[in-house]
């Protein structure tokens, strides 16, 4: 296992103090790191350079890439094109993984058949880490909704649609072409570009594993680049284009059309149905008009930009030759990996 080689890509944005505690603990990693690529926005980000920079005489395997366009999508895609290694481990850099970490999700990746590995996050806000139970995050309901939750987790490792983009380990064979996708809207972490990279990896017949036994601590705020609750007409305009765009994108008549049921009856906060319409009356009702109408244009996009990714895919991701002989039953919480 010492022989197998593994890049960090670790995306920064003025959050200096965070990126610091984040290359602390993968240092102290106990399967040792061979590349940590940290990408950084010299213009707008002086002060992380000029630190990061002082770095490298420290640390042999840090790695600097500097990007002039916003967005997490293009940070993530130049370390991609950086990385040599066996797997690739893409980190937020708010994030603080257990020296532990790297080990157990090389153990999951054993499995040939698992193209990327995710751990819990344990969310830290206000000084505290928020508690409770998910039943199935990172699994789309009957509906053909992606639940989240990814803190919430719990349980052995299993079989998911999705693993959470702050901490997750992909092998690099099966990536192929694949890349995170441009296309994606926003200019901060652009939502749901993990989801879109899992759910490709899914469609070449590889799988997906979240270890809620594997956990990290993840030091969430709001983003320099933009508000993490912003329920702005532009925002729920990006937020429910990507959603539904990354949902739909290889989805069937039938399951677009028990889609765009739940949408009508339910909906989200960023695309109000009639549930979240009345949620968001009693508890952000300056908001409504904004989310109604941001959502629902943002909804009608995100059909015509899941054309273009199932026609259009991101690259292409290699194809797993035997997925027939060895695709599980997954229901509706996940399949259990059971030889990790």
């Amino acid at each position: 296992m010492s022989a197998t080689r593994v890049s960090a890509v670790v995306p920064t944005f003025r959050r200096l103090d965070t990126l610091r505690r984040c290359l602390t603990g993968l240092r102290i990693s106990d399967h040792p790191f061979a590349q940590i690529i940290v990408v950084v926005r010299p213009t707008e980000d002086p002060e992380s350079l000029l630190w990061l920079t002082a770095q490298l005489s420290l640390a042999p395997e840090l790695k600097i890439i500097t990007v002039d366009v916003p967005g997490q999508v293009a940070a993530l895609n130049a370390g991609l094109a950086v990385a040599d290694g066996d797997y690739i481990a893409f980190l937020d850099d708010d994030v603080l993984i257990s020296p532990d970490w790297l080990r157990r999700l090389l153990r999951i990746m054993r499995d040939p058949r698992v193209a990327a590995a995710g751990a819990r996050d344990r969310l830290h806000e206000r000084g505290h880490v928020i508690e409770g139970v998910a039943k199935h995050p990172g699994v789309r309901n009957w509906f053909g909704v992606l639940r989240g939750d990814h803190h919430l987790a719990y349980g052995a490792a299993r079989v998911v649609d999705t693993i959470k983009g702050c901490n997750f380990l992909v092998r690099r064979a099966a990536l192929g072409s694949l890349h995170f996708d441009t296309r994606l809207l926003g200019q901060g972490a652009q939502y749901r570009n993990e989801s879109w990279l899992c759910t490709n990896l899914i469609h070449a017949g590889w799988h997906i594993v979240l270890s809620p036994e594997v956990a990290v601590d993840h030091f969430a705020a709001d983003r320099a680049d933009g508000e993490r609750e912003n329920y702005s007409a532009d925002n729920c305009f990006m937020h429910t284009a990507n959603t539904v765009a990354t949902d739909l994108a290889f989805a069937t008549l039938w399951q677009k059309t028990k889609y765009f049921a739940y949408f009508i009856a339910i909906g989200q906060r960023y695309c109000p149905g009639v549930y979240y319409a009345l949620h968001a009356l009693i508890r952000r009702p300056w908001a409504l008009t904004g989310m109604l109408v941001g959502g629902w244009s943002g909804f009608g996009a995100g059909l015509k930009l899941a054309k273009r990714f199932r026609v259009e895919p991101p690259g292409r991701a290699t194809r797993w030759q035997t997925m027939s002989k060895i695709q599980p039953q997954k229901d509706k919480g996940g399949s259990r990996i059971t030889d990790v």
